[in-house]
């Protein structure tokens, strides 16, 4: 097993807990007094960013102030939070939000570096949404770094060569040698930063800081 599978499978141990995704409507007062709470009390860790630019991908109808009401593709959507919150002990998503009224509903993440990452719509399924920046965070912006320091432990220019051996001919990344080799790694780096490699990657090697050298995976 490779050092970046290892890393992978095994995260350290200050990343180690419980770990929940929530959204929060800028407009809806009681899910912000919700945010307020966890924002102050010490119990919690949390880091969130502001949903400003976000539009409706398509025509459809939504429920808002206890009516339907239709929306265009294009249509910008109310402003709302993207914050994951960290506690320390064993609890249920249920069980955290009956903590707050059930005013507020809490996702259990699996992997919170894709949802750290998804809050800047940095990931493969959020490519065509408005991008957010870092600098953009709120909050315990320490706790994102922490979140996503799994992935600049690794070594990223072997991850950047391990992708890029998947190249083809015609210089694009071939996801169906991934599933081929399931190669787990590769994958859940490409959908991860999608953007990065279709800046990155695809370019020329003379144009890339990682080499593919004689050690590409």
């Amino acid at each position: 097993m490779s050092d970046i599978e290892k890393k992978t499978r095994n995260p350290p141990r200050a990343l180690r807990g419980v770990w929940f995704g929530f959204v929060v409507q800028a407009d809806i007062s009681m899910q912000m007094d919700v945010l307020r709470w966890l924002r102050s009390d010490p119990r919690y860790r949390v880091v969130t960013i502001l949903h400003n630019k976000d539009t409706y991908e398509e025509d459809s109808t939504i429920s808002r102030d206890g009516a339907e009401v239709a929306v265009k593709k294009g249509d910008r959507k109310s402003d709302h939070f993207h914050g994951i919150v960290r506690v320390g002990s064993k609890i249920t998503a249920q069980s955290l939000a009956k903590r707050f009224g059930s005013y507020l509903h809490f996702e259990l993440l699996s992997d919170p570096a894709e949802y750290a990452m998804y809050m800047l719509h940095q990931t493969f399924n959020a490519r065509d949404k408005a991008k957010y920046e870092y600098s953009d965070l709120l909050d315990d912006v320490a706790l994102w770094d922490e979140i996503t320091e799994k992935e600049r432990e690794d070594d990223v220019c072997a991850l950047v060569r391990k992708v890029a051996s998947y190249r083809t001919d015609s210089g694009e990344i071939s996801v169906d040698d991934m599933l081929t080799a399931s190669d787990a790694v590769a994958l859940r780096s490409l959908m991860g930063h999608s953007y990065f490699y279709k800046t990155f990657v695809d370019k020329s090697d003379s144009k890339r800081g990682c080499k593919d050298g004689d050690d590409r995976a």
